[in-house]
């Protein structure tokens, strides 16, 4: 197919805006070509003959980038290449400038997950906080979501972007939150910003229910050799995520704490296949959603498939033959 028609491009940075007091913004970034686009490419200079292409790349609906240092206007350049090598260029200018009343960016925070079976320790991460002249710094705290109470007595300054918290009184059943605030040295806080929350369960879950349906009896050897088994579990806070499980010959085998079958919520089954005859115990342990592993259950089986019945059968009369010489 001949295609000598360039792609269409646009960009727009901020959603338009003319200003901005951050060094990161984000591009907003258009592209059609009626046989395929095949890769965009950026660079930020006064103008299109001079400054560094980024690498091609696979094109993108936004994209974050960082301004260069100094408060002047900013013109990002951005091509479009399809699949033919046509070229479609755009740009787009923005002013960057300094506020010395503005405040650094708010960091966004992440904790370890909705539930925790720790009761003394929390982590969480957060994005870099930008400011347009000044590199800020992070206080954070734990707050107790469930009692509206803080739990550190005063907000604890770091560099990094995590906060490796122990030492902690996690009450079960109470939800909490990472709060990070950035900070710079004039005295300006970014808004205060809250990770999700992360609800304390310290519980163990425990098998409720464990039987099979091909081999309801401990006792009696059945011929089935495709053993099914069939389990539920309970866990009052967390919820049951899955099950950890091991069929052998030995009556003290404990799972490894790793889950092997997701949870349905209902009763579970797990199907074993052409097992030889003999004796088998199924062991499992269920895991919760804070990561928690209850204690083992077992289950034995009797598999016996060979015939065992005698078959007698009638001798037969055995016929002789002999030769005499004289």
């Amino acid at each position: 197919i001949l295609d000598n028609t360039q792609p269409s491009a646009t960009i727009v940075i901020n959603n338009g805006e003319e200003k901005t007091v951050n060094r990161q913004v984000v591009l907003k970034l258009i592209y059609f070509d009626e046989n395929g686009v095949d890769k965009c490419r950026y660079k930020e200079n006064s103008t299109t003959y001079s400054g560094n292409w980024t690498n091609w790349e696979e094109c993108q609906s936004t994209k974050t980038w960082m301004l260069s240092d100094g408060y002047e206007n900013k013109t990002i350049w951005y091509e479009v290449r399809d699949k033919a090598g046509n070229i479609k260029l755009s740009n787009s200018t923005i002013e960057y400038y300094y506020d010395d009343g503005d405040s650094p960016s708010v960091p966004i925070v992440t904790d370890q997950g909705d539930y925790t079976k720790y009761d003394t320790w929390l982590y969480a991460t957060w994005t870099q906080s930008y400011h347009h002249y000044a590199n800020p710094s992070y206080y954070y705290n734990v707050y107790n979501e469930t009692d509206g109470s803080y739990l550190l007595a005063t907000w604890q300054e770091t560099n990094n972007l995590y906060a490796n918290i122990t030492g902690l009184n996690l009450v079960e059943g109470k939800n909490y939150t990472i709060r990070v605030k950035a900070h710079i040295y004039t005295g300006a806080n970014s808004t205060e910003s809250s990770s999700n929350g992360i609800v304390v369960d310290i519980t163990n879950p425990q098998i409720g229910f464990l039987n099979s349906t091909t081999h309801p009896n401990n006792t009696t050897f059945y011929a089935d050799n495709n053993p099914v088994f069939v389990f539920n579990s309970t866990d009052a806070l967390s919820g049951i995520a899955g099950y950890s499980y091991v069929l052998d010959e030995k009556n003290n085998t404990n799972p490894p704490k790793t889950i092997m079958l997701s949870s349905n919520g209902t009763l579970e089954s797990k199907q074993f296949f052409g097992l030889a005859d003999g004796k088998y115990y199924f062991h499992i342990r269920a895991a919760d959603n804070a990561g928690n592993f209850g204690a083992t259950q077992r289950f034995m089986i009797n598999i016996e498939t060979s015939d065992l019945s005698v078959k007698l059968y009638q001798p037969r009369t055995p016929t002789y033959s002999s030769y005499i010489d004289v």
